[in-house]
């Protein structure tokens, strides 16, 4: 059971080093470009927080690095963008 968890957190901290960046039209897959427009029915920008005091500008950030701080007792993860 160790072993099935210790691969679960491994394929989580690599995947997480990797940067995610919004794909853009082209490079959707064709089996799921039927469902674009769906998704984004409601929401076609993506849901960007605005800047503090300010209504007017958002940006976006997507984590680039996540950390994962692991014992016995207890897990802490951290992300940076």
């Amino acid at each position: 059971m160790s072993r099935i968890i210790w691969l679960f957190l491994s394929a989580v901290l690599v995947s997480s080093i990797t940067q995610a960046k919004p794909l853009t039209p082209e490079q959707v897959p064709d089996s799921l470009k039927p469902w674009v427009a769906w998704v984004l029915q409601d929401s076609p920008e993506p849901p960007c927080p605005f800047l503090y005091n300010s209504y007017e500008k958002k940006k976006c950030s997507w984590p680039t690095q996540t950390q994962l701080t692991l014992s016995s007792e207890k897990g802490v993860f951290s992300q940076s963008a």
